[in-house]
């Protein structure tokens, strides 16, 4: 059922947030009614669902809040890991936008048509770091001066260590491809635990107490009950990127429009705020985005010293992939 314009006007009339609030008004009172229909009342409020990686959790509720207070649209998000979230979607389960860090899962659904390949970006970028409980005896053991490949293999000597499971998680598929560099592989595979996501790697080393853990940057970003023990040198692994597309079905326009708000400045400055980088150009045309083709996979990274937060967000309206 539609609600004729009360009033016509022009876009441009200063009238229009008067208008506006008159017609959400008008909409409340019609929804009491008991002859209202549900059409009636939802046809107010487009709805965009994203599905995305766990890793995000932190920054994305922060970036919907803002996007919300700008836009007349209902964001909700579902996180999970990459791989389970690329198969709700090949099973047709509801969705607009998919953000992830897995380019295997990215281009197999690009391949089946089920993501608009031109409407990708990358948003931002995270790194792998080695870390320990932050009261743990292994902190004294260690010195900088160690060359990664000799810390790696300390660590595993003096402890079990925790990664994402590399068959399953970008995380742990890309601490492997480390590992087999520094050719340590095959030395420190038995003394390795494997976890469903960075975040329960991360969750274990901080409770555990004897674990050391390679995770996420970001993972264990304001996190005081770990210690960075050392970050992964750049030239041993590729970015950790994280791509959002746009999934193909209903809602695409309002799915493009957030996904250019998740490369403008705003979103930048949440993402920096929870430690990740960002790129330094500015969002690309959809006729430019093809991260398939010749990926440039050391791409220009704008560095940024993130602000220690403390503040405490209500996510309770987020759900969460069991």
């Amino acid at each position: 059922m539609n609600i004729p314009d009360p009033l016509p006007y022009n876009t441009t009339s200063p009238r229009k947030p008067i208008y506006f609030v008159m017609k959400r008004i008008l909409l409340f009172f019609l929804c009491l009614l008991p002859i209202a229909t549900p059409a009636i009342c939802l046809a107010e409020t487009t709805t965009v669902t994203i599905l995305a990686s766990s890793s995000l959790n932190k920054a994305m509720p922060d970036i919907i809040r803002e996007y919300s207070i700008i836009k007349d649209t209902s964001v909700s998000i579902v996180f999970g890991e990459p791989d389970e979230l690329a198969n709700q979607i090949e099973s047709g389960d509801p969705g607009n936008i998919y953000i992830a860090e897995h380019p295997v899962r990215m281009r197999d659904l690009q391949r089946k048509g089920l993501i608009d390949f031109s409407a990708i970006a990358n948003i931002a970028f995270n790194r792998l770091v080695l870390v320990i409980p932050s009261d743990s005896y292994l902190i004294d053991r260690f010195g900088e001066s160690l060359p990664f490949n000799t810390l790696l293999e300390r660590a595993s000597q003096q402890a079990l260590i925790v990664m994402g499971n590399p068959y399953t998680t970008p995380v742990g598929i890309l601490t492997q491809r480390v590992m087999e560099k520094l050719n340590i592989w095959q030395k420190i595979q038995g003394k390795v635990e494997y976890r469903s996501s960075s975040r329960d790697a991360l969750y274990l080393v901080a409770k555990g107490g004897k674990h050391a853990g390679i995770v996420y940057y970001t993972d264990a970003f304001n996190n005081r009950e770990v210690s960075i023990l050392a970050r992964f040198p750049q030239e041993l692994h590729d970015p950790v990127i994280y791509r959002a597309a746009v999934i193909a079905g209903a809602s695409m326009q309002e799915a493009r429009d957030f996904l250019a708000f998740l490369t403008s400045p705003k979103a930048k400055r949440i993402f920096t705020k929870h430690g990740y980088t960002v790129p330094e150009e500015t969002a690309p045309s959809a006729d430019s985005i093809n991260p398939f083709g010749n990926i440039d996979l050391k791409p220009k990274i704008k560095e940024i010293t993130p602000k220690t937060s403390d503040n405490q967000h209500n996510t309770s309206h987020i759900k969460k992939v069991p």
